[in-house]
């Protein structure tokens, strides 16, 4: 629905000019949406793909091809990170996914895996990734319980399963 106000009544041009806008409008939005969406979902492929691989014997092996996905998404995987997994109740995991991923200034990696969100941020401070989280989300403040756990420096090129076993 489009309203406009403050203006006099529209010719039939002028009439046919809004709705050409109006659907050129919806049309970008819509592009907007399905590119966030599919955005979203490479994100969420490439956190679980981290997830489940395991780092090597000498913890120094790193899979280039993941290293490069990610730099495509403008993400350094080389670089020390945290990985946090938060718990909540299941009506409240939406919102703290969103809450979650607007932190690391676009840089996070949030995903739904298992019982709870996972959250991989860059930085070297565990408990400081932790407090943001919760800070962020709202903790039981905003209903509900909310458990968070981090753990790093680690690099997240090198593999998380570990990491996120603990």
């Amino acid at each position: 629905t489009l309203v406009l106000g403050g203006c006099a009544d529209l010719d039939a041009g002028q009439g046919r000019t809004v709705e050409r806008a109006a659907m050129v409008t919806a049309l970008v939005l819509a592009f907007r949406l399905r590119a966030a969406e599919t955005d979203l979902r490479v994100r969420t492929d490439l956190l679980i793909e981290l997830l489940g691989r395991t780092p090597g014997p000498d913890q120094t092996t790193v899979d280039r091809g993941l290293v490069e996905r990610g730099r495509v998404l403008g993400l350094r995987l080389h670089t020390p990170h945290v990985l946090a997994m938060c718990r909540c109740e299941e009506p409240r995991r939406r919102g703290v996914a969103l809450a979650a991923s607007a932190l690391g200034d676009g840089r996070a990696l949030v995903a739904e895996h298992g019982d709870g969100i996972v959250v991989l941020l860059p930085g070297r401070d565990a408990t400081s990734v932790a407090s943001d989280l919760v800070r962020r989300i709202g903790g039981p403040a905003a209903g509900g319980t909310l458990t968070v756990g981090a753990s790093g420096p680690l690099v997240p090129a090198r593999g998380l399963a570990t990491a996120h076993a603990e």
